[in-house]
């Protein structure tokens, strides 16, 4: 539901496929830098993708500010901070969509994250499955692999066989690591991140260790035990516990009552 998603700042990497003959040098862009979002000192919105010779600047949406520490966009909140006025509630698409947790007894184990590697330096973002870059649509399309060659009117996006959160975005042929907004899944039928109660994206066969990154926030059903569920942060595992005769229900995700509980595994406390 675009509704409860924050909006991506991808379709404007888009500007870097139709203008590159546009391109201008940054002085802020550095071998540090390099194929990454940074600020800009033109406001707020607006970031700088760099990228050599083919660096590019870039804004937000009506109503997002640039953060550069989570490499998105993200909503400004009651005050626009490009001209300092309010912003009218009812105008705005709403922030990431939040899952009250039920009461729970927690911690039994922590685990400490893996290393990861990633393709690419890009933003943590949320896809459109249309945007206007230059005047002209472009069409979002979920593929199985990254064409050859860069369509400037075409978002080609490609899901992870092995995370519900994570796919990847294809650039210059090659396939850029990308994730969703906190507990959101990609949905292969929008080409957009959405509520995992309308996903329903389960990787029951990937160990949860493996699908919990450093960069993951969410919900995991236990595979053996359907009072228990795994709560992934950042790449910290904290293994959960429902009430008493309830049983964490993966359709759902939330604690139900046990004998209602699509779960995995037969022991039911």
């Amino acid at each position: 539901n675009c509704g409860n998603m924050r909006k991506s700042i991808i379709c404007l990497l888009l500007l870097c496929l139709c203008a590159r003959s546009l391109a201008d040098v940054y002085e802020a862009c550095n071998d540090q830098n390099d194929q990454q979002f940074i600020v800009s000192n033109t406001s707020c919105a607006h970031f700088i993708l760099c990228n050599g010779e083919d660096s590019h600047e870039g804004q937000c949406p009506d109503g997002d500010r640039f953060n550069a520490d989570e490499q998105m966009c993200e909503l400004m909140e009651d005050i626009d901070c490009r001209t300092g006025q309010s912003i009218d509630a009812n105008n705005i698409v709403p922030g990431e969509a939040t899952t009250t947790a039920p009461t729970t007894t927690t911690t039994s184990s922590i685990t400490t994250p893996t290393s990861t590697t990633s393709t690419s330096a890009s933003p943590a973002s949320v896809v459109s499955s249309s945007a206007s870059a230059t005047g002209n649509q472009v069409v979002t399309t979920v593929a199985s692999i990254c064409p050859r060659a860069d369509n400037p009117h075409q978002l080609v996006l490609l899901a992870h066989d092995q995370s519900c959160s994570d796919y990847f975005i294809c650039y210059g042929g090659q396939p850029i690591a990308m994730h969703c907004a906190p507990t959101l899944h990609f949905n292969v039928l929008t080409g957009k991140c959405d509520k995992a109660e309308i996903v329903k994206c389960l990787r029951s066969s990937i160990a949860v260790r493996d699908q919990c990154k450093k960069h993951t926030v969410d919900i995991y059903p236990h595979p053996d035990n359907c009072n228990y569920f795994y709560y992934c942060r950042n790449g910290f595992l904290l293994l959960q516990q429902c009430p008493f005769f309830y049983g964490w229900d993966y359709v759902k995700r939330s604690c139900v009552a046990i004998r209602q509980a699509k779960c995995f595994g037969r022991t039911r406390i």
